[in-house]
């Protein structure tokens, strides 16, 4: 897909003017007068003084891109050491090649550390999320906020263009106050924001990381020449959004969901959720019909939970409308498939005991030494009765038996007697008797 037609469009002024305040910082940090930059972004005198102006990303990505070039730092003061033109996409470059998202951040991570170590990017891993965060390490002063979000929409950026996929946050965090234009952060996150944190980081589903990395370095040419628009602009497609909708209504059980629930979930309008999902050739009607038929499912293939309970948590009204569906996904009804698995298990343990000798059965399917070279005695293939009806009382009375096999022919306690030249020795407990051991 290309880069432009990847981003949202920017139709509307929705950068805050706080950011542009951040521009004009860095030149007061080297010295220098912002007003060139101002002209290329077509940035007034008036929004430059206002508190909660905006800007559209094609202003915002002018401005910021003139004053990198013109101060020669892509840090844009925010570091101890000026980062040079070019820095970020050096960064890029080492990254592109990687063979998933994973490795991808890795390398970000890393590399990132040779550039500056006055913020430390970190990656980490849960159980079913993967967390990017940001380290301090030294203070950013009035540019604390405008250096974390832009560090953070860099790499996340990158990664929604690396993979052509949209991220989909589930949270982000700030360890700063709720700024006055908090109403821009879920366009450039997400909706579940958490200010006054112990740091900055975006939390994501770790799914994601596994995705392969589908650009060349043409690409990363042609992406590097408008790259501040990944910083301002979210990343439209996501090819994770199958699954997304899914998780949504497995977890529903039971619970009606309809498209504006489910749209809310995944923080998108409704039209927007069809839309994507027609791009991905499915619909929302199709993903429910398969959810519902892998709950009804998993749950006959259990074989503990009544037809009744199991329409519910399908999500259907009644019993009657849950065996019309399912014959209409199997041609059978829910009772009929459910004898047809719990028969298909009596066969596949009945067709295993079959299998296995006597000894071997005894000893749990064990392997053990043919019992032929063993005592000189072949034995029968038990029959189902006797495989069916196995049990632990069973297995131990078996191998007693099978012991008993084993044991020379004749049962007579030999006496042990010490060896020449020997006594037994004494013990006084046994009152002068011959001691225990010989």
């Amino acid at each position: 897909m290309p880069f432009q037609a990847a981003t949202a469009t920017p139709r509307r002024a929705m950068t805050p003017a706080a950011f542009v305040h951040g521009v004009v910082a860095a030149y007061a940090v080297y010295g220098r007068d912002p007003a060139e930059a101002l002209g290329k972004g077509q940035v007034t005198e008036d929004l430059v003084r206002s508190q909660d102006g905006r800007v559209t990303a094609a202003q915002f990505e002018a401005l910021a891109g003139h004053a990198m070039h013109e101060l020669d730092d892509e840090a844009l003061g925010w570091f101890s050491r000026r980062l040079p033109w070019g820095t970020y996409g050096m960064l890029c470059r080492a990254s592109i090649t990687a063979p998933n998202l994973e490795v991808a951040l890795k390398r970000w991570c890393r590399h990132h550390r040779l550039l500056t170590e006055d913020v430390l990017f970190e990656l980490s891993l849960g159980d079913e999320t993967a967390t990017i965060s940001l380290r301090e390490q030294r203070d950013l002063g009035p540019l604390r906020e405008f250096c974390l979000v832009t560090l953070l929409r860099y790499v996340l950026g990158f990664s929604c263009w690396a993979v052509d996929s949209a991220i989909a946050l589930r949270a982000a965090e700030f360890p700063y106050s709720e700024p006055g234009h908090v109403s821009v952060y879920p366009t450039i996150f997400c909706r579940h924001l958490s200010f006054d944190a112990d740091g900055a980081r975006i939390v994501f589903d770790k799914h994601y990381l596994s995705l392969p990395l589908t650009r060349s370095p043409a690409d990363l040419d042609s992406m590097l020449k408008g790259a501040l628009r990944l910083t301002v602009l979210p990343y439209r497609r996501d090819r994770l959004l199958v699954e997304r909708v899914r998780r949504v209504l497995r977890n529903a059980r039971g619970r009606s969901l309809g498209a504006e629930d489910v749209a809310s979930e995944l923080a998108l309008s409704t039209r927007t959720m069809h839309r994507r999902l027609r791009e991905e050739a499915t619909s929302l009607r199709d993903l429910k019909e398969e959810t519902k038929f892998e709950l009804a499912k998993q749950e006959l293939m259990r074989g503990r939970t009544p037809i009744k309970r199991i329409a519910e948590i399908a999500g259907f009204r009644n019993e009657k409308s849950f065996s019309r569906a399912f014959r209409g996904w199997t041609g059978a009804s829910p009772a009929s498939f459910a004898e047809g698995i719990a028969d298909g298990r009596r066969s596949a343990l009945l067709s295993a005991c079959h299998k296995l000798t006597a000894p071997e059965i005894a000893l749990g399917g064990r392997n053990v030494p043919d019992p032929v070279s063993m005592s000189g005695v072949s034995f029968a293939r038990p029959n189902e009765a006797w495989c069916a009806t196995a049990s632990a009382s069973a297995g131990r009375r078996a191998r007693r038996w099978w012991s008993s096999r084993r044991r020379p022919a004749s049962t007579s306690r030999r006496c042990h007697r010490p060896p020449a030249g020997r006594l037994p020795s004494s013990d006084s407990r046994n009152h002068g008797r011959p001691g225990r051991h010989w």
